[in-house]
């Protein structure tokens, strides 16, 4: 009785971490006979970029959701979500679980830190990574980048600051890797050109912007550059609002909101993606589309080059296959735009510039 009693038991128990396994919220279910992909994504779901992880989270998982709906659909993909915290330890430990124990066939990485992180890794292990990263380490072979690199940015917000005749640039910056490259872009040229300007950087979490602002206010600029993520953006250009500051501020892609009041931000400035992603964002519910949008087109790349490259094959191809397709695809179209697969594994879109008027984000026709 004894043996049928523990055999019993045992049978329970794999039964439940079945159950439980099929049931994750992070994972996609099949009911067919479709090869599976399994996709992992490294996103911080705690920690000071909580709120931006679970936009990201949203839009991916919906965007699988989606595509394995498509009854001719040769696989079906599994969405593994991993919490990281944006802390470079937790993401190379969460990706070695994802290879090891998930078996994933591509990973999503949200950011610098992450990304440079697990590219050594993806390398070896031969597995192809979507990265979201304004520093471009695409490689070309197992990294990709789609996000706006320093590359376009650069240029952008200096043709701005020329076209506009500024001449006391305030870089109001959050204190990151990616921020830091893009200063590292434009302040050698800002000093060729004999433009003045001072930099004032924040860190994650800040919420006082009081003295800051202050020092900037006397500090007779004519333009703010302001660089970071959501809420500290928010909180920094509410405190300059109330300092009654009347200078033009430049931003980037990180105003598509939905529980921020637009109107509050009259007059600000921004370069990124087109506008023309609001239904999506409301239709998502989310609180902003920055970084949720290139990542929702991201994981739409992946499947969609998954299911051209297994056309011809009766097995998941291999991440040399998947290359292959990749580059033979070259031109893709979502929401954040139309981008361009280059050789160096980048892909490169249009910087848009947008103004907030009367409580909207329009577009700015640029010559």
């Amino acid at each position: 009785m004894k043996k049928i009693f523990w055999l019993l038991a045992f049978v329970a128990v794999i039964i439940g971490i079945i159950i439980i396994k099929n049931n994750e919220p992070n994972m996609i279910t099949e009911g067919n006979n479709k090869s599976i992909i399994k996709i992992g994504a490294l996103l911080p779901l705690s920690g000071n970029m909580a709120h931006t992880g679970e936009n990201v989270r949203k839009a991916i998982m919906h965007a699988v959701n989606q595509f394995n709906k498509n009854p001719d659909n040769i696989f079906n993909y599994k969405l593994i979500i991993e919490d990281d915290q944006m802390q470079s330890a937790k993401t190379v430990m969460a990706l070695r679980k994802l290879i090891s124990y998930d078996g994933i066939s591509a990973v999503l990485s949200l950011y610098s830190q992450a990304g440079k992180a697990i590219q050594p890794i993806v390398t070896t292990e031969k597995i192809i990574h979507l990265s979201t990263m304004y520093s471009n380490t695409a490689d070309g072979i197992h990294t990709f980048n789609n996000l706006v690199t320093i590359g376009e940015l650069a240029p952008a917000t200096l043709g701005f600051i020329n076209k506009n005749k500024f001449k006391n640039i305030a870089l109001l910056f959050l204190n990151n890797i990616s921020a830091q490259e893009i200063l590292d872009s434009i302040t050698p040229t800002l000093k060729e050109v004999n433009i003045l300007f001072k930099e004032y950087r924040f860190n994650p979490g800040e919420r006082d912007f009081n003295i800051m602002v202050t020092k900037l206010k006397n500090a007779g600029h004519d333009l703010v550059v302001l660089y970071g993520f959501m809420p500290e953006l928010a909180l920094a250009y509410k405190v300059m609002k109330q300092q009654d500051i009347q200078l033009s501020v430049l931003g980037y892609d990180t105003f598509e909101v939905g529980n921020f009041d637009v109107s509050l931000f009259d007059g600000y400035f921004e370069l990124g993606v087109p506008v023309n992603n609001q239904a999506w964002i409301e239709s998502l519910k989310l609180d902003s589309s920055y970084i949720a949008d290139y990542m929702y087109d991201s994981i739409n790349i992946i499947m969609q080059t998954y299911e051209r490259a297994g056309k011809n094959l009766e097995r998941v191809p291999r991440a040399d296959e998947f290359r292959e397709v990749l580059y033979e695809i070259r031109e893709y179209e979502g929401i954040t735009g139309k981008s361009i697969l280059e050789d160096s594994g980048q892909f490169r879109s249009k910087v848009h510039l947008k103004k907030v008027e009367n409580g909207k984000v329009i577009e700015i026709r640029q010559e």
